[in-house]
C-alpha cells in the first residue's frame, strides 16, 4: 500500500518541501517568505501521500484504498479536500497545483525537497540538509550557513560515535542476561478496566477537557441508529444518555471548558445529510446550529476560546 513506502513514512514526522512551501507535520502547517498557512488533518494526509507520489498520475480509487481507515477521506469529499488542496498551494501562476483528469486521476506538479535530517537550531529558526547544502527556514537575521553546517556535521560525527559505543555496550549486554537466563518471564498482564458493559458497539469516543468524563456513541447492532452517552470515569456513576430518539448521532466533540458538546445527527443511519446539534450539559438543552450537507466531512473542531465551531462538509 501507498502509505508504507519509504517516503511517505519519512514524511509523516519530518519537515519536506513542496515547491516554495516548507511544510512541517508536527505543527500542521506550512510556511513560505513569512506566511503561514494551517493545514487540517485530512489535507495534511493528502499532501503527504502526493509528496510520496509526486508527478504521478493516481487514480481516485487509488488513493481510497490507501485512505480506507479515514473517515474523513472518502469517495465523494475527495474531490473537494483536493480542490482545498490546490487553493492551498497555487498563490501564484508558478507554484505547485493539482491536476485534475476527466477520468478521475490526480496528480501534484510541484519540486519536492526530502529534507534528510535537522543540522543546527538558532533564535526559533532551523537548518535542514538538502542535496548537500544547508537551507533555513524562518530566518530573522543573517547567519554563516557554511559555519552552521560544518558545526553541525562536526556534531554529528560525535554522536554517531557515542552512538556506537553505546549500542556495542548495550549489545554485550543483552547477549550475557540472554545466556544466564533459562526461562524467561511471562509478560505481565496490564489491567484493562471495563468502561461499560453495553450489548453492541461503542464508537466515536470522544474525552472530556478535564479527563473525567467519556462522551461515545452506542448501537445496538451496525443496522441500529447510534445514540450518544456520558460516563464518569471517576466513580461508578450510572451511565447518561445523552440522546434519546429515533435519529443517528456521532461525533461528540466537547467545547473547551467542557460545558457543551457538539455532534452530528442524521435522520437515521442510511442518511447522509445531517445538522450539527449544540448540547448544553448543564441545562440539557440542544441547539440546532446549522446544516452539514449531504455529505458531511465528519471533523469538528471549537476554537481555543470556546467561541466559534468549524466543520467541512460536500454542499
Amino acid at each position: 500500500m501507498a502509505l508504507n513506502t519509504p517516503h511517505f513514512r519519512s514524511l509523516t514526522r519530518q519537515p519536506f518541501g513542496v515547491g516554495p512551501w516548507h511544510v512541517i507535520p508536527l505543527q500542521q502547517c506550512m510556511q513560505r517568505e513569512g506566511h503561514t498557512v494551517t493545514l487540517p488533518p485530512s489535507l495534511l494526509l493528502l499532501l503527504r501521500y502526493f509528496a510520496a507520489h509526486n508527478n504521478e498520475y493516481v487514480a481516485a480509487d487509488r488513493v481510497h484504498e490507501a485512505f480506507d481507515d479515514d473517515e474523513a477521506i472518502t469517495a465523494a469529499t475527495l474531490p473537494v479536500l483536493m480542490a482545498a488542496l490546490h487553493e492551498a498551494l497555487h498563490l501564484t501562476d508558478t507554484d505547485p497545483w493539482i491536476e485534475t483528469t476527466s477520468d478521475g486521476h490526480y496528480r501534484l506538479v510541484a519540486d519536492i525537497a526530502f529534507y534528510d535530517h535537522v543540522t543546527h537550531q538558532r533564535k526559533g529558526r532551523t537548518a535542514f540538509k538538502v542535496g548537500g547544502q544547508t537551507k533555513w527556514f524562518d530566518t530573522d537575521d543573517t547567519v554563516d550557513e557554511d559555519r552552521a553546517y560544518d558545526k553541525a556535521h562536526a556534531a554529528r560525527q560525535v554522536w554517531l560515535k557515542r552512538g556506537a559505543f553505546l549500542g556495542a555496550l548495550v549489545l554485550i549486554f543483552v547477549i550475557v542476561v540472554s545466556l544466564r537466563q533459562t526461562s524467561p518471564d511471562p509478560p505481565a498482564e496490564l489491567p484493562a478496566p471495563t468502561i461499560s458493559n453495553f450489548p453492541g458497539y461503542e464508537t466515536h469516543g470522544a474525552l472530556s477537557p478535564d479527563g473525567n468524563h467519556l462522551a461515545f456513541a452506542h448501537q445496538q447492532n451496525p443496522q441500529h441508529n447510534a445514540q450518544l452517552l456520558l460516563k464518569s470515569l471517576n466513580d461508578q456513576q450510572q451511565t447518561q444518555p445523552l440522546t434519546n430518539n429515533e435519529q443517528h448521532h456521532r461525533n461528540p466533540t466537547w467545547s473547551p471548558d467542557g460545558n457543551q458538546l457538539a455532534f452530528l445527527r442524521f435522520p437515521n443511519i442510511q442518511s447522509n445529510s445531517c445538522h450539527i446539534v449544540l448540547l448544553d450539559l448543564e441545562a440539557r438543552t440542544e441547539q440546532t446550529l446549522a446544516p452539514c450537507g449531504e455529505k458531511p466531512v465528519p471533523d469538528l473542531a471549537w476554537s481555543p476560546d470556546g467561541t466559534t465551531l468549524v466543520f467541512s462538509a460536500v454542499t
